[in-house]
């Protein structure tokens, strides 16, 4: 992401769906998601995708665990003080959905309340 000149090539990012935000809404009541994507190697570090307008319409739905791929993404700004790499799509058809990641699961216990595992 340090290039200059970003815009005048092509990238990809490949990345798992592990977090699903819920669904926001925006000061003027346009709604969009937030997808955290991982490479499954250190589940630490993690870039966080937003979903606008059509974007968000057409794949919201889309299920945790599901590999993705991003056709130039589009750099965003973190909040001030905050390292986050974050970036956004302007067409849904900048996303390809490659399949499911067999290495991601979530624990089926249930906590001491009732809720399932978090």
């Amino acid at each position: 992401m340090a290039s200059e000149k970003l815009e005048e090539m092509d990238w990809v990012t490949f990345g798992v769906i592990v977090k699903k935000v819920t669904p926001q809404s925006t000061n003027n009541g346009k709604t969009f998601s937030i997808w955290r994507l991982n490479d499954l190697r250190d589940l630490t570090p993690y870039v966080s995708l937003f979903l606008f307008g059509e974007v968000h319409k057409g794949l919201w739905k889309t299920d945790q665990g599901t590999v993705i791929r991003l056709l130039n993404a589009n750099p965003m700004k973190p909040k001030d003080g905050s390292e986050e790499v974050c970036l956004s799509i302007d067409h849904p058809q900048k996303v390809l959905i490659m399949g499911e990641a067999l290495d991601v699961g979530t624990c089926k216990a249930k906590k001491k309340n009732g809720e399932p595992c978090t």
